[in-house]
């Protein structure tokens, strides 16, 4: 699933269409112009590939989902070693410390201050991690980031105070 037409706020996305299992959704707010209003989706369990951005969104995730789980509206992997989606309408996130990578998009639009803490042990930042995102002063990635990938810093106002000392640009 890809695009969304209507004026629901909730979308929970079916797990199968015409027989066939729901596997991808890709929900990402510039997009989804002709369904401004949705703040909230809930992916079903057959789901494994995800990416979503929504204004003042969260996400739920099945509990028979092998793949992906939900905290604080925020979507990670089962283990919590990725983070795949964050809502934009929050200054402050709370990232577990098992987390490692920061996946593709995962705070498109989003807003992070210094208050939001990049637990030490990510390694990786995937491109466009941060896409269109307003890093404010005195926001920081630890120096444990190893690994940033293409455009992942391509923020909006930039204000990052300090970034890793040595990385690799794949």
């Amino acid at each position: 699933i890809y695009d969304y037409t209507g004026k629901a706020k909730t979308l929970s996305v079916p797990e199968k269409i015409k027989g066939k299992k729901v596997t991808y959704v890709s929900l990402v707010k510039q997009y989804l112009i002709d369904a401004p209003n949705i703040t909230a989706v809930k992916l079903p369990r057959y789901v494994d590939t995800a990416r979503i951005s929504l204004e003042k969104g969260v996400v739920s995730v099945d509990k028979n989902n092998k793949n992906f789980v939900a905290k604080n509206g925020m979507l990670y992997n089962k283990d919590k070693t990725v983070i795949y989606a964050a809502p934009t309408d929050k200054k402050k996130y709370s990232l577990p410390n098992t987390l490692k990578t920061i996946g593709e998009f995962a705070f498109m639009i989003c807003t992070l201050t210094k208050d939001t803490v990049i637990p030490d042990g990510v390694t990786t930042i995937e491109k466009q991690a941060f896409y269109n995102a307003t890093l404010e002063k005195g926001f920081k990635l630890p120096d444990s980031v190893e690994v940033i990938g293409e455009n992942a810093l391509a923020a909006g106002p930039l204000a990052v105070t300090q970034i890793a000392s040595t990385f690799v640009l794949p």
